[in-house]
């Protein structure tokens, strides 16, 4: 009787172990990014396909970082439009470590299918891209479906301004990296904006351009014009 209820214990612990969520380290995202709350986010790589519909990334408590480390594709579902949502609450911020080249792209499934990045809530969310690297918010090579990046707004952000602030700024200068150039490219078929809530959905046609704030440089002003090709590269070069 005792040595059966002393093997309780012992066999709750293995489960636990086995198959809960890592609750104090990082998530890791190795090919099918999924919901992930107030956790760092380490990315394998290579080709992140997003699932149908809605994947979402909360700093609810917790600051967020997002590091990505060797060349990665975040594009659409092959079966549909994929959206991915990056929600910051006031205080906090969510920090995408753009260590190696990052390219965004839309679903194969259609021309419409475009990736949507949708930046949410009172806190900030910041692209920190090494020298050198590119931040490459580009389309499908089949479909041509881009990436739609939209600060979401509600009523009261449209009136007091309080929405999500975006940054986009180098990361910390390295000996090697110090005089190279970082990119920021916004590729044909995407675009950058802002978006009120009420008009989230598969028909957005209109959004109103946005100012970027480059950290360690200056305010550059991108308008959001689809098919048009924009890029910033910012540092500098001896």
């Amino acid at each position: 009787m005792n040595k059966k209820f002393s093997c309780i214990p012992i066999l709750v612990l293995t489960l636990l172990l086995t198959h809960s969520p890592d609750i104090y380290g990082a998530q890791l995202w190795n090919g099918t990014p999924f919901d992930v709350t107030d956790q760092d986010i380490n990315v394998t790589g290579g080709n992140q396909t997003f699932s149908t519909g809605h994947t979402y990334v909360t700093a609810v408590n917790n600051d967020i970082s997002i590091d990505i480390s060797s060349p990665t594709i975040f594009e659409g579902n092959p079966s549909g439009r994929s959206i991915l949502h990056l929600i910051a609450n006031e205080g906090h911020t969510i920090t995408i470590h753009v260590n190696d080249n990052l390219t965004t792209q839309g679903s194969a499934s259609g021309s419409s299918d475009h990736l949507l990045i949708l930046y949410h809530g009172k806190g900030t969310i910041v692209w920190e891209i090494v020298g050198d690297k590119i931040l490459d918010f580009s389309f499908n090579p089949t479909k041509k479906s881009g990436t739609r990046t939209y600060i979401v707004l509600d009523r009261s952000d449209e009136y007091n301004q309080q929405g999500t602030q975006v940054i986009f700024r180098r990361g910390p200068l390295s000996k090697g990296l110090q005089d190279d150039l970082i990119t920021l490219r916004v590729n044909k078929n995407s675009s950058f904006g802002y978006l009120s809530k009420t008009h989230i959905g598969d028909n957005i046609l209109h959004t109103v351009p946005m100012f970027l704030i480059m950290q360690h440089t200056a305010r550059a002003f991108l308008n959001s014009i689809s098919k048009t090709k924009v890029q910033y590269s910012y540092g500098h070069k001896k």
